[in-house]
């Protein structure tokens, strides 16, 4: 798929960082350097080396875009609603390389008209949100070791707010989490500190680990749950697997739930180890007929938009850039993006 003549003022976001390096005549640009475009407006600023990423952060505004190139680069703590596109959080057979953030940091964005959107980033470190609560916000398509919303000083709450195709290792949602909904995630350890009467958090088409302690009040939709499900206080769970000897307390009310007895009666190799590249697919037998209630295999590759690592916009995959501009003084620039595989 080929994008022609575009002007360089004019390039969207997501290609924006290819066509620069480009023109600087970088080779092999994408592996080997970190490039952050901020795009204000109609407005574009480039910002290179392995802290582009806090550069552009620090001269961002609320609604503003962040484009990453793939590479590493060090994190910074995200006080703006902004929207922030990596390469994708893992390296694929196209030879397009994961974008990684380094190290820890918090997320705390007082802003309750614009949306923080983040979609195709690996993060090395955990992510906490702290001293404020988060209104209106999109991970998608996210790997991080730990989202922990409490710390020692204060708890922070959010509202509004999905995950969609992450995987995350260890995920704390505080009690009065309001409107918090996971799609097709996988979730290694999980715990939302309640009681019966905080909100509920909405889980569809994922896999969920819950820990030992305190109480996770979720609504489950078509997930597969492994270990401990005892301490789920769920108010619902709907075509539901349940993995282990433990069941669903008498608080839940479970809908055409089923019960297996170990990771192999339901996944073709994963053993519950959880991992970015482990493969997560059912059994044919599990995935043809036990049906969610949409008719679509429950976990993660079942539901409306199956999981997938692959973000959801144009990723630049090659650029051709001529050593001329033309007699308006335009800089015509061929960019072919990654088709699907």
């Amino acid at each position: 798929m080929k994008v022609n003549t575009l002007q360089l003022r004019r390039a969207l976001g997501a290609a924006l960082f290819v066509l620069l390096l480009s023109v600087a005549g970088t080779k092999n640009a994408l592996a080997q350097n970190q490039v952050a475009i901020l795009q204000h407006n109609d407005t574009v600023t480039a910002f290179y080396g392995i802290n582009a990423f806090q550069q552009a952060h620090a001269a961002a505004v609320n609604g503003d875009t962040i484009t990453l190139s793939s590479g590493d680069f060090n994190a910074c703590n995200i006080t703006k609603a902004v929207t922030l596109h990596g390469a994708g959080m893992v390296s694929d057979t196209l030879g397009v390389i994961r974008t990684r953030i380094m190290n820890d940091f918090t997320i705390n964005v007082n802003n309750n008209s614009e949306f923080l959107t983040i979609e195709g980033i690996y993060f090395n470190g955990g992510a906490a949100v702290l001293y404020s609560d988060l209104h209106h916000a999109i991970f998608k398509k996210c790997y991080f070791p730990s989202f922990d919303c409490v710390n020692s000083w204060a708890s922070s709450h959010l509202h509004d707010v999905l995950f969609y195709d992450c995987l995350i290792n260890y995920c704390y949602i505080r009690s009065a989490a309001d409107g918090v909904v996971f799609y097709n995630c996988v979730l290694n350890s999980f715990r939302n500190y309640a009681d019966s009467s905080s909100p509920t958090v909405f889980v569809y088409n994922s896999i969920i680990k819950p820990v030992e302690t305190d109480q996770s009040y979720l609504n489950l939709y078509n997930c597969i749950i492994a270990g401990n499900v005892s301490y789920i206080q769920s108010q619902y769970a709907d075509h539901c697997i349940e993995i282990g000897e433990e069941s669903f307390p008498s608080t839940v009310s479970a809908y055409n739930c089923m019960t297996a007895n170990s990771y192999s009666d339901v996944f073709e190799t994963w053993d519950g180890t959880f991992a970015i590249d482990a493969d997560y697919s059912l059994k044919t037998e599990i995935a043809t007929t036990f049906l969610g209630h949409d008719g679509t295999q429950v976990g993660i590759f079942g539901g409306l938009m199956p999981f997938s690592f692959r973000p959801s916009y144009l990723r630049p995959y090659r650029c051709y850039v001529p050593g001329f501009t033309t007699t308006d003084g335009h800089l015509n620039v061929e960019v072919e993006v990654a088709p699907e595989e």
